[in-house]
């Protein structure tokens, strides 16, 4: 899915006019790792007090939340799980197809996603169905009254369990104060999904779209059990990993080395976003590509497929461009200085030597602040 396809459904979740029709809601409780299911229930939406259901509502829109490849992950289904009888996928399709009607079967999908999802902490999981009338759209944008299609969708949500934190208040009737009782109140989702993926606004099976709020804990094991396919790299290590296998495959870069890398990848970003090309990862040729483009010294591209392999061995894809580079400036660190340079001006810095020694030459521009203050330029 893209950005446009998950604001359309995110449009849907709204309380006067909602897609949402069944709620699942499971309250699950961890004991020295032992996991049992406390609750199980199930409810129509509308018939949830106006307050409950703007929370549901709310629930589905946070796992629909963040940034595309770093919270958001378009997951494919391995062919051996589209082609299993049982597998996660004929499970997936069951449930959306039944609404969860099938009580049984929903608490065994539930038991499953137990068993991939660790967590020290008591949880909470609410699967959500979803009916969305995809209405018709002209080729100038404009949308038409009625729909061709329908768009049948679920979303499910792991949401962790907190303790309120122990208070006292003021008792108005008896002017004391009195204990206020703990409650285990639900926090915003942590892991999540929408399966099948609306993609050119139409329904795709073969997808499934995989929520982290936290970059750096993608949950592996869940992905496997829903998918049958393995997780994309975390946001929080694709850079550190980038810089390992450039270090590998090269040694130590020079700085206009560096450079060059950084710029390399700042046009990539800049033609697919000139050719209306959303796709924003580097692929293992980008890669080779770049650093071809980039390094002095020859590549052996042997050395480069062996080590690129190896590092990515244990996910699915390779790098989103904007999680390896800092797209904002082009940064040079010193213990003791720091510059910054716009993206597209990293012409401006330049190493120099002068009586031995090297340092970073940037011309000095007619408008100068400092500390905000503009100032005079010297002689």
């Amino acid at each position: 899915m893209d950005k446009k396809g998950i604001s359309e459904i995110k449009r849907t979740l709204k309380p006067d006019k909602t897609a949402i029709d069944q709620v699942v809601t499971v309250f699950i409780k961890v004991t020295d790792g032992d996991l049992e299911i406390v609750s199980f229930d199930r409810k129509t939406l509308l018939s949830m007090e106006e307050a409950e259901i703007y929370k549901y509502l709310e629930i589905a829109k946070q796992t629909l939340g963040g940034k595309l490849d770093k919270n958001l992950f378009n997951i494919d289904f391995s062919l051996e799980a589209e082609q299993e009888e049982n597998g996660s996928h004929s499970k997936l399709m069951k449930l959306r197809e039944n609404k969860f009607k099938d009580n049984d079967f929903t608490f065994d999908f539930i038991e499953q996603l137990m068993g991939a999802y660790t967590d020290s902490n008591n949880y909470m999981v609410t699967l959500m169905h979803g009916t969305y009338d995809i209405p018709t759209k002209c080729s100038d944008g404009a949308t038409l009254d009625g729909s061709d299609s329908v768009f049948d969708f679920i979303i499910g949500s792991i949401m962790p369990l907190k303790i309120e934190k122990a208070g006292m208040y003021l008792n108005s009737e008896t002017n004391k104060f009195e204990t206020i009782p703990q409650k285990m109140i639900v926090d915003k989702p942590i892991n999540g999904f929408m399966f099948p993926a609306f993609n050119d606004r139409t329904t795709d099976i073969h997808q499934l779209v995989f929520y982290t709020k936290k970059a750096d804990r993608i949950h592996p094991e869940l992905i496997d059990t829903l998918t049958g396919s393995k997780a994309p790299v975390p946001a929080a290590i694709q850079k550190d990993i980038f810089s390992s296998i450039v270090k590998e495959v090269v040694g130590d870069t020079t700085f206009e080395e560096e450079k060059a890398i950084h710029d390399n990848i700042i046009s990539v970003i800049e033609n697919r976003a000139f050719e209306d090309n959303t796709d924003a990862e580097l692929s293992k040729e980008d890669t080779l590509r770049i650093l071809k483009n980039s390094i002095d010294t020859d590549i052996d591209e042997t050395k480069f497929n062996d080590i690129y392999d190896q590092s990515l061995r244990l996910y699915s894809s390779g790098f989103a461009l904007e999680n390896i580079i800092d797209v904002s400036g082009f940064d040079v660190k010193m213990s003791d200085v720091k510059i910054k340079i716009a993206p597209d001006k990293t012409d401006l810095i330049k190493q120099v030597e002068i009586d031995g020694g090297k340092y970073f030459a940037i011309p000095v521009s007619k408008d100068v602040e400092i500390n905000g203050k503009p100032v005079v330029n010297t002689k």
